[in-house]
């Protein structure tokens, strides 16, 4: 099975390749077991609604948001206060703005004989709907980002270049509660014992290295159970 799209995912009681799988041109495939590293709420679309209803719920109570990436280029060089990755900004500051990556700084190596500073910024999140983002047009999005970036670095200068992103479902957003949900979920997946394993930035930590580090952890626990079972 490579490159198609699916359908819908179940749970096979009594066989000896415990999960089906359907996809969109209807061809059924058999495995084992299921690594899940698909946002929850995509997850929770493939399950089967009938046969696991409660887990699909659990799965759509973690929420994504939206967010908007804007990726600047500008003719001057040494625009940043310092050498660093940049900066998130607090919630209290009120500020259009999530945060600035400083691309410049953290390229490769080989990638700084380009002339130009590049910037990355981040919009949107938990505030995406409140802020009216998404009603917003590339020449407002824009507008609003040099007058913060003028705010923030004192930047005057108007981009020789610009890309916007819109991200829908981008990232998850742990509210309070997101272990309950998560606890919720494991006993429910234990309970049934289902062939399947959950990874990816739904759960357990929204950064790369989080998401890497969980996954190891995953598999590392995986095998050792595979082992267990063939002793």
């Amino acid at each position: 099975m490579h490159n198609q799209s699916i359908k819908k995912i179940q749970f096979l009681e009594n066989e000896k390749n415990h999960i089906e799988i359907l996809t969109q041109t209807n061809e059924k495939y058999h495995i084992d077991h299921l690594i899940s590293a698909i946002p929850a709420f995509a997850l929770a679309n493939y399950l089967d609604n009938k046969q696991h209803e409660i887990l699909r719920s659990r799965l759509n109570q973690i929420p994504f948001v939206n967010i908007i990436v804007i990726n600047l280029l500008l003719e001057k060089e040494d625009i940043f206060p310092q050498v660093a990755f940049g900066y998130l900004i607090p919630s209290r500051e009120q500020s259009h703005l999530l945060g600035v990556l400083f691309d410049s700084c953290i390229r490769h190596e080989s990638d700084k004989q380009k002339r130009g500073s590049q910037l990355t910024v981040m919009m949107g999140g938990a505030w995406f709907d409140q802020l009216r983002l998404g009603q917003c047009t590339d020449e407002q999005l824009m507008h609003i980002t040099m007058n913060e970036l003028k705010t923030q670095m004192n930047l005057n200068e108007k981009p020789l270049f610009y890309s916007i992103s819109r991200l829908n479902k981008a990232i998850p957003n742990y509210n309070v509660g997101h272990e309950d949900i998560l606890d919720d979920i494991y006993a429910l997946i234990r309970r049934n014992n289902l062939p399947i394993t959950l990874v990816g930035n739904s759960y357990r930590g929204i950064g790369v290295s989080d998401v890497i580090f969980d996954a190891r952890l995953e598999i590392e626990y995986l095998n050792l159970d595979t082992m267990k079972r063939k002793q």
